[in-house]
This record gives structure tokens, C-alpha cells and sequence, in this order.
């Protein structure tokens, strides 16, 4: 049977929040390192709620970002 959704149980509020507040931080002394360029893909291994994915595509909109839990 396919799962859908969120697979880890719900996404609490508050947990959400606080990974999103995680993702923030790591990416602000990250992603000046990173050497990402238009159609390069990048791969967010245990990407969970998806919080740090969100910020690479951000930061690098052409860029193929594919996240994996």
C-alpha cells in the first residue's frame, strides 16, 4: 500500500518550528561553502519536513534540489 504524507507520524507544530529555526541557522555559516550553480542537483539526504530543502531552492532557484527522508 503507498504511503502518503508525512510518514513520521504528524507535523507538530511546534517540532516544524523548530526545525525551521534549525535549517536558518545551519544555512547561515553553510551555504557560502557551497558551490552550486544552474542545473546542478542537490541532494538533501534525511530531509524530514523539508525545512533545509526549502532554503536551498531558495537561495539557488535553478538548481535541481531533490530531498530524500
Amino acid at each position: 500500500m503507498a504511503q502518503t504524507g508525512y510518514v513520521h507520524g504528524s507535523t507538530d507544530a511546534r517540532e516544524v518550528a523548530r526545525l525551521e529555526k534549525q535549517a536558518d541557522f545551519t544555512a547561515a555559516f553553510t551555504f557560502d561553502t557551497l558551490d552550486v550553480r544552474d542545473g546542478f542537483r542537490v541532494l538533501d539526504l534525511a530531509t524530514g519536513v523539508g525545512a533545509m530543502g526549502s532554503r536551498l531552492q531558495r537561495r539557488w532557484p535553478n538548481a535541481h534540489v531533490v530531498g530524500v527522508d
